[in-house]
């Protein structure tokens, strides 16, 4: 899973970059964080965020994964 650090993907309108990977009893999360340095009008969410794998799953482009 560590892999995916550096891996991107695109939620609403907003480009998130995976920076850690953390298994917690089992549940896997994704800690990412967004290029926006601040949320426009048009891009409402966090700079900053977890997300769980499988939400993010079928965001992820499988082929930049080594």
């Amino acid at each position: 899973m560590q892999d995916l650090v550096g891996q991107s993907f695109q939620l609403d309108d907003r480009h998130y970059q995976i920076v850690a990977v953390r298994n917690l009893a089992g549940d896997i999360l994704i800690y990412a964080e967004s290029d926006q340095a601040e949320p426009a009008s048009n891009a409402p969410g966090p700079r900053r965020a977890a997300f769980h794998y499988a939400d993010i799953e079928p965001l992820l482009d499988r082929s930049q994964i080594a």
